[in-house]
């Protein structure tokens, strides 16, 4: 008796191929997809590691720089390297030291007759000033604009009454007998807000 086939031949031949591959398409897809995302959860935890630790050594830069420029300032003060009394001297010493670490924006002085001596950058555009108090006591505080070698050009700012003693920075590294930070602060001439890594500067008595 001939049994007529209910499907063509070629169907019958090529449908356990043809499941076969989708099988394995689909099984491969599938583990493809789990790895992948394993891979990309793998390299989500790598980077976001790396960042962290990017973070980590900018922040220890950031605060340790600033209270190591003071000590090396200190030891030069003490040993007498740079002359306290010389405000254009102090200014352009400043300066160099502020163009050669650019996460600091101002270097200054203060001394114990209430006057003030330091350079900077400004956070705006960049341009670099320099200024002190007259004579280097209490009293009138000036303003510079500086050329590249560290040389007055204008007064920019003129106030009186600049005391150095009455300044967060200097109360705070006398308060402390150390290195220390202050207390966030308006700067003396109004025109921003700052945080001082400051310690105090003895002499031989």
């Amino acid at each position: 008796m001939r049994i007529r086939p209910q499907f063509p031949l070629a169907l019958v031949l090529y449908a356990p191929f043809a499941l076969l591959i989708v099988f394995t398409v689909t099984v491969t897809s599938f583990f493809a997809g789990r790895y992948s995302q394993a891979s990309v959860q793998q390299m989500t935890r790598q980077l976001r590691g790396e960042i962290l630790t990017a973070m980590e050594q900018h922040l220890e830069t950031l605060l340790n720089t600033p209270h190591l420029v003071t000590q090396q300032n200190a030891e030069i003060l003490y040993d007498g390297l740079v002359d306290r009394q010389d405000a254009s001297a102090m200014s352009r010493y400043f300066l160099d030291q502020v163009k050669a670490h650019p996460m600091i924006t101002s270097l200054y002085y203060g001394n114990i007759e209430g006057g003030i001596v330091g350079a900077g950058r400004e956070s705006s555009n960049g341009a670099f000033y320099i200024y002190h108090t007259q004579g280097l006591q209490a009293g009138e505080f000036t303003k510079y604009g500086s050329d590249p070698l560290g040389k007055f050009t204008i007064a920019q700012v003129t106030l009186p009454d600049f005391d150095a003693r009455t300044r967060p920075w200097y109360r705070k590294a006398l308060e402390k007998g150390r290195a220390t930070w202050s207390d966030l602060y308006i700067v003396f001439t109004g025109q921003d807000m700052a945080l001082a890594a400051s310690r105090p500067v003895y002499d031989g008595d």
